[in-house]
């Protein structure tokens, strides 16, 4: 029952702190990487670590409490530390990532060898494991139920901490007494909440926060300025700059002969634009419903006739309407992660050529410099788009506006021009200017790649220079890196041919532990490459993450109880090769289908913990250390694998892969343990 419980705290912990960092630093499936990379290298090593201690009651008693008091300061901490980072971002991000979430996994770590002493008359790991794993199942379960209640991070803390006082702390007046700080903050969680979130925004103050399925939203004021700001980036605000907004709605209808149909996709703020030249209709679409009230709320000047909202995903939306537009504001083409990214690629721009005369893309930095991070991302969109539709022209304002058309751009419609005075004829000239655009074109857009689902260039050097903003080395690193691996394909089969031989020859005295490693390797690769994949077909997997890792938590608890109730030593080999084929099997079916039901994800993750836990309780027969040491250096062994695929995967193998093919990388890793077992290698 402890570990049971153990599972229940780890996964609801672990999931508040990966919320808690997608909220406070911006959002992207990288930082999300980077937490569990910290977290799975804490837990293994605190495993590994306190494998050997014998004093296991007072070191519990002290781990337990500490780490429930150190959950809930960490909240403070990185809101705090996102203060900061407005100016300096990368910096703080790694040092809390550090610091906390190392931490958090290394008293996780701990406890779980810790617990296992309680079953040290076991002869094999797996019931520990499966235990575990079960009650992360049931924690998921709980946790997505506390989300769906929109329970702030305090209030879930606060009621997971009392659990813990009074299911392991000994004696029980003790945990009497601790019991009063965390019953005060589970009354005062609300103010927690705000105190915490108003120094966040310092000098905005929070008027209102939302934790929806597909994102944090979080609404600040400063005298009359309204904010909205989701998975903190600051989006919306109901004081945007006015002429910003004049030239973004005319440059992009103004070759046009009349308005009827228009689709505004992000920027609400241009609505109350547009309607000054009388469309005949808006639409605004966005998946969260919540973020759609806000806006109708707080960011228009009043309620129009022709507006409507379209709760939808943007891409079965375009596919499945029926409607034609005569312009569609995408927005801007600055994407941060690989939901945003899918507005950019190939396929989606094919889908939009077909429903659109005019697309309008608002384009980072200005025209009067680019540096080769901005030109680069200026020559994907342009190379992508200029794929799918006839014609396109750069705009020379502020901000800088490209337009991609199936409509000649050539003469401005002069009935559009309501605002003669700031669209006088010089203006126009100047920012239309042919001459300007064609010395733009020569000097900054260079042929690239297109930007597509499987090779998304311009996520990677987006990404690249957003931590520019705030470490120019780190930035041009990352974009060096990027740029290389993009234009050398070749290197691919090397690598392949290198990762291989290297799995090869990792412990080749201990398979037992061989086999756990690459597993970690795999499974949790293979989990996160299919949240992306959840993330680019299916919308934001915000609200799911919780629930996904649950699912593969409960394929290890049932694998794990087959494998020591079932199975013997000696089924290993054939265990081995039924796995292998698994991963062949996906690899072909990911990368040739690629349209994937989401019930067939949720099967392949299931599955794939399910292996893990069949295998990690089968490798626990064939050491014959004693139990606990058995059992902290597997774990330790299966996590330290998770931890350097959360570093691998989306750094090395991703980019140069690209999301389909990296499945790949899953067979040849799990070939090397087929090949150690067909070689007869001895075990411990």
């Amino acid at each position: 029952m402890a570990i049971f419980l153990k599972g229940i705290c780890g996964i609801i912990f672990q999931t508040i702190l990966l919320r808690e960092f997608f909220c406070t630093f911006f959002g992207s499936e990288f930082s999300f990487v980077i937490v569990l990379f910290f977290w799975m290298a804490g837990c293994g090593i605190g495993s590994f670590l306190f494998k050997k201690v014998k004093n296991y009651s007072f070191l519990f008693n002290f781990l337990t409490i500490f780490e429930n008091v150190f959950f809930i300061l960490s909240i403070f901490l990185l809101r705090t530390l996102r203060h900061i980072s407005q100016i300096q971002f990368f910096l703080p991000f790694i040092i809390s990532s550090f610091f906390i979430v190392f931490l958090s996994g290394l008293f996780e770590g701990s406890r779980f060898v810790l617990l296992s002493s309680l079953f040290k008359e076991e002869k094999s790991s797996g019931k520990v494991y499966g235990l575990e794993g079960l009650g992360a199942l049931v924690g998921g379960i709980i946790i997505y139920f506390f989300f769906f209640l929109n329970s702030n991070p305090f209030f879930v803390l606060s009621i997971i901490s009392i659990i813990n006082l009074f299911t392991f702390i000994r004696p029980k007046k003790f945990s009497y007494f601790l019991l009063l700080p965390f019953l005060f903050i589970l009354f005062y969680s609300n103010v927690l909440e705000n105190i915490s979130l108003n120094f966040k925004w310092k000098p905005f103050e929070i008027a209102n926060s939302f934790y929806t399925p597909y994102q944090n939203i979080e609404i600040v004021k400063k005298d009359k300025e309204i904010v909205l700001s989701t998975n903190g980036i600051p989006e919306i605000s109901n004081q945007p700059d006015i002429y910003s907004l004049k030239n973004i709605v005319f440059f992009s209808i103004c070759f046009l002969d009349k308005l009827e149909n228009v689709l505004v996709v992000s920027n609400p703020e241009i609505i109350d634009e547009i309607e000054k030249y009388k469309p005949k209709n808006i639409y605004y679409v966005d998946v969260d419903s919540k973020k759609i009230e806000i806006i109708k709320k707080n960011f228009l000047k009043k309620n129009y006739k022709n507006l409507k909202f379209i709760n939808s995903q943007l891409d079965p939306f375009i596919k499945k309407t029926d409607l034609n537009f005569d312009v569609i504001f995408l927005g801007e083409t600055f994407p941060l992660n690989f939901y945003q990214n899918t507005r950019f690629t190939s396929s989606f721009v094919s889908h939009l050529s077909k429903k659109t005369k005019i697309v309008s893309l608002l384009l980072p930095g200005n025209y009067e410099y680019a540096g080769k991070d901005i030109s680069l991302i200026h020559s994907i969109v342009y190379n992508t788009f200029k794929k799918h539709f006839e014609y396109s022209k750069f705009i020379f304002t502020y901000p800088f506006i490209s337009i991609f058309s199936n409509v000649q751009l050539n003469q401005v419609n002069k009935n559009f021009i309501y605002d003669n005075d700031f669209f006088n004829p010089s203006y126009i000239k100047y920012t239309l200017s042919h001459e300007k655009e064609k010395q733009y074109i020569r000097k900054n857009i260079i042929k690239t790649n297109e930007n597509t689902i499987n090779n998304q260039f311009l996520l990677l050097i987006s990404v690249s220079n957003f931590l520019s903003l705030s470490n120019k080395k780190i930035g041009n690193f990352f974009f060096n890196y990027f740029k290389i691996i993009s234009e050398n394909k070749n290197i691919l089969y090397f690598l392949l041919f290198f990762i291989f031989i290297l799995f090869l020859l990792i412990s080749r005295k201990n398979v037992g532990s061989k086999i756990v490693f690459t597993n970690g390797f795999i499974s949790f690769g293979f989990e996160s490459l299919l949240i992306i994949i959840t993330q680019v077909i299916f919308g934001y997997v915000y609200s799911k993450i919780s629930t996904l890792t649950a699912l593969f938590m409960g394929g290890i608890s049932i694998g794990s109880i087959i494998s020591m109730n079932f199975l013997k030593k000696e089924n290993i080999f054939y265990i081995e090769a039924f796995v292998l084929s698994f991963y062949i099997l996906s690899f072909i079916t990911i990368y040739f289908i690629r349209t994937i039901l989401f019930p067939f994800l949720l099967g392949m993750i299931f599955i794939s913990g399910f292996f893990v836990g069949l295998e990690f309780g089968l490798i626990s027969f064939l050491d014959k250390s004693q139990f606990v040491d058995k059992t902290g250096k597997l774990y330790a062994f299966d996590l330290l694998g998770g931890s350097l695929s959360s570093v691998v995967i989306p750094f090395l193998i991703l980019p140069i892969f690209g999301l389909y093919l990296s499945f790949i990388i899953f067979p040849v890793v799990k070939l090397s343990n087929f090949l150690f077992l067909t070689a007869g290698v001895e075990h411990n």
